[in-house]
């Protein structure tokens, strides 16, 4: 069952990055790659319960740390500059 979780995982997140080619604004790539970040996530903790493994959790904290991180500096970036 879990393999099969997997399976679905990493198909979306093939449709994520089908997603973040084909997006219109620099806004919906930002929101792509959040959800790719979420995505892998979840791949990792799904193979943390398949390999009885804590390191996946770990990195899974780690990956979600970062993806936090990308997306408030990014969001940052693309934010409209108004004059003082």
């Amino acid at each position: 069952m879990i393999i099969a979780a997997l399976v679905i995982i990493l198909v979306s997140i093939f449709l994520g990055f089908v997603r973040l080619r084909r997006a219109d604004s620099p806004a919906d790539r930002v929101i792509a790659l959040d959800v790719i970040t979420f995505q892998a996530m979840g791949a990792l903790i799904g193979f943390s319960l398949f390999s009885d493994s804590p390191l996946a959790l770990e990195a899974t904290l780690v990956i979600g740390l970062i993806g936090f991180l990308s997306t408030l500096a990014l969001t940052h970036l693309l934010r409209p500059k108004t004059d003082p």
